[in-house]
């Protein structure tokens, strides 16, 4: 959603190191590590059809730490999600703009769910990868997903504290923080100066 800005941004280390000289030529800079930083934004929605495999936004799912629980009866078009603590997941995003294609590999990070009543559900995706190649490639025909997203309402939420009894709580607008944090880590063996 939105007009597209702002969704990608590069982050490169430049390494500048200019000697004592008697000459005001310049030195080669170097490109130090390279990452890229995705904002993105979808409605929650259902799988679609009933026995779909799972929803459009899976991967962007399971890049933010969740992976599926159980299985869902064939009758179902709902997917159960929860946080996973290994054999983590990472997705490659290509962005398109102006006739280039910027692609960043490696992406993981952290969502939010921001349920505000009488709106559609919103998921907020902040992702960081490895910046990759910008090539020169038309913009491939996009397919969207079936759009089936619903108003925030008639939620049944009821909230129970811990040795308390059940009540339902009249709220304007819950959100749901994923909680994951991805870390740079910088390693002198790797070929970019991080894994």
């Amino acid at each position: 959603f939105g007009d597209g800005a702002g969704i990608y941004t590069p982050d490169v280390a430049m390494v500048d190191l200019q000697p004592l000289r008697g000459t005001l030529t310049q030195t080669k800079n170097l490109h130090g590590r390279a990452l890229a930083k995705v904002a993105l934004q979808t409605c929650l929605m259902s799988k679609g059809s009933t026995g779909a495999p799972s929803p459009w936004f899976d991967a962007l799912l399971r890049a933010c730490g969740n992976g599926v629980v159980g299985t869902a009866p064939a009758s179902s078009s709902a997917a159960t999600y929860a946080p996973i603590d290994s054999a983590f997941k990472s997705v490659s995003v290509a962005v398109y703009a102006d006739g280039l294609k910027h692609l960043v590999t490696g992406c993981m990070g952290t969502a939010t769910l921001d349920l505000t009543a009488g709106q559609a559900p919103k998921l907020n995706f902040d992702l960081q990868g490895v910046l990759g190649t910008v090539s020169a490639v038309a913009t491939p025909a996009a397919t969207f997903p079936t759009d089936n997203k619903t108003l925030v309402g008639s939620e049944t939420l009821r909230i129970t504290p811990l040795g308390g009894s059940a009540y339902t709580p009249i709220v304007r607008s819950i959100q749901v923080a994923f909680g994951v944090g991805v870390v740079e880590r910088n390693d002198a063996n790797a070929a970019l100066g991080f894994s």
